[in-house]
């Protein structure tokens, strides 16, 4: 549990000292001109006790109208391949005009070492 609180300490720190481009390395953008105006504002990342990583990623529109788009996580293990490529669906989510939304997601095991956000518009 100690531990479990100081990386969430050391995370939450870390985090809140970047600007939302520092969080781009996470982002994939699946039709580039109309999710431009949408960015990760926030990110926060957890070790639960039973090794599983558990994300909060706090999207924000940009825009002045509402984006209805799509947004999933997909995660990696130390090897780089994919962990469940057939489980991981995408979640429509709408944001109002500058709104922001939180995309809570735990990660499928604990063999999951990193991460994507992708995003898209909705179809």
């Amino acid at each position: 549990m100690k531990t479990q609180l100081v990386l969430l300490a050391m995370t939450a720190g870390l985090l809140t000292a970047c600007g939302p481009n520092e969080f781009d390395k996470y982002l994939v953008r699946q039709a580039a001109s109309a999710m431009d105006d949408v960015i990760i504002e926030n990110l926060k990342v957890v070790r639960e006790a039973n090794e599983v990583l558990k994300l909060a990623v706090k999207l924000r529109n940009e825009s002045s109208s509402t984006t209805p788009m799509q947004a999933k996580v997909i995660f990696f293990d130390q090897a780089g391949f994919e962990i469940d490529p057939y489980g991981s669906a995408y979640k429509p989510i709408v944001l109002e005009s500058e709104g922001e939304y939180t995309l809570n997601v735990t990660a499928p095991n604990p063999r999951a070492e990193s991460f994507k956000i992708h995003i898209r518009e909705q179809p």
